[in-house]
């Protein structure tokens, strides 16, 4: 039978499509399992309870951060360093904007705060001194805040569709968290250090961070390298 050189050459482009492709799906299959054992981890021992203003102040309690979509970029990277950071989901425009000078890989953490209603109030101590306080362990986010979450995730979702979609954008990595509180004033207790650790966790990569200090304007720079003998990588976090 003779060879058809146009259909050899055709059917050999089908062969190389069908294994970029299963390399592509399994590369992308590997990242969402790695996105979820990351989610799982960061969200073990998660419980839904709200953030009291007086509590954090004087106990010096620790935020509570629910970890509610990890979204990855399938760019490869351009620069072999990252810039992190961290930003209220109002701030998604200035991102763009950061996306857009700087096109190599970047980190972000975005925040949403939600404020809701403590349950009833319970006893506190002997039944005698009638002192109540109100329980900061709920049991679901009320209906407004799941509209407010639905919300942000579909912004955070559309706004990363948009970055991935241009190649000389940034190659963006999402975290989207969110924290309740139970009062306005509660809500100014953002998690600035929280949320620049997570992005900077999720960069995946060793080395040492170098900054003026933990709640001062400037950059935080981590300098290191992945392997002995490789080309220095550079993080730069900046809040």
């Amino acid at each position: 039978m003779p060879w058809d050189g146009a259909l050899g050459l055709h059917l050999l482009l089908l062969l190389w499509l069908a294994v970029v492709g299963n390399i592509f799906c399994c590369s992308a299959a590997k990242d969402d399992f790695k996105a979820k054992e990351l989610m799982d981890a960061i969200n073990d021992g998660y419980q839904l309870r709200l953030t009291n203003w007086n509590e954090a102040i004087m106990n010096d309690t620790h935020s509570n951060l629910k970890l509610e979509r990890i979204l990855w970029s399938s760019k490869p990277p351009r620069f072999q360093f990252t810039v992190f950071t961290q930003l209220t989901v109002n701030r998604l425009p200035t991102l763009f904007n950061m996306c857009t000078t700087y096109t190599g890989p970047m980190s972000a953490a975005i925040f949403v705060s939600l404020v809701q209603q403590p349950p009833p109030g319970r006893l506190q101590g002997d039944q005698s001194s009638h002192s109540v306080v109100p329980s900061l362990a709920i049991e679901k986010l009320s209906s407004p805040n799941i509209v407010l979450v639905e919300e942000a995730l579909q912004q955070v979702q559309e706004f990363h569709d948009r970055v991935e979609s241009n190649p000389d954008m940034c190659q963006l990595d999402i975290m989207l968290f969110y924290e309740l509180y139970d009062s306005e004033q509660a809500r100014l207790l953002y998690p600035v250090n929280y949320l620049r650790n997570y992005a900077r966790l999720q960069v995946s990569r060793l080395g040492f961070c170098v900054s003026r200090g933990e709640m001062e304007d400037g950059v935080c720079i981590r300098l290191g390298r992945r392997k002995p003998g490789l080309d220095l990588w550079l993080n730069m976090a900046i809040w």
